[in-house]
């Protein structure tokens, strides 16, 4: 709060350390500009030595944990469903908000002898 009593908002705001490399490890809370999107992300952060371990979404409710192509679980609320699902489900995602771009069978991943990899539980349908 200020002087007056009002809030005083900032974009973002965060607490962790940076190596000796400029790697930082902690949380970022606030809007993030990633140079390899297109667009800014608003929610929670967490990373370790400059890769991403978390995101959560405060503009879809999404939750992202565990680094980019090392294995990730995903919380996905969609319009009408809750789906919990590790990344290497789908083949396509976004690269602005790290979902799938279309939830249809065709974006499943299938290897050549059609088997599919990864897991996915649909918690609104038991």
């Amino acid at each position: 709060m200020d002087n007056e009593g009002g809030y005083i908002l900032a974009p973002q705001m965060g607490a962790g350390k940076k190596n000796n490399q400029n790697q930082f490890t902690g949380v970022l809370m606030g809007e993030v500009k990633n140079p390899n999107k297109t667009k800014s992300e608003n929610g929670l952060l967490g990373y370790y030595n400059g890769d991403r371990t978390f995101f959560l979404n405060s503009e879809n409710g999404s939750a992202i944990f565990g680094k980019s192509n090392n294995g990730q679980i995903i919380i996905d609320p969609t319009k009408s469903q809750a789906l919990l699902y590790s990344a290497g489900f789908w083949k396509d995602y976004d690269p602005n908000t790290g979902l799938p771009i279309n939830y249809n069978s065709n974006n499943e991943y299938k290897d050549a002898d059609n088997v599919g990899r990864g897991l996915l539980i649909n918690l609104t349908k038991p």
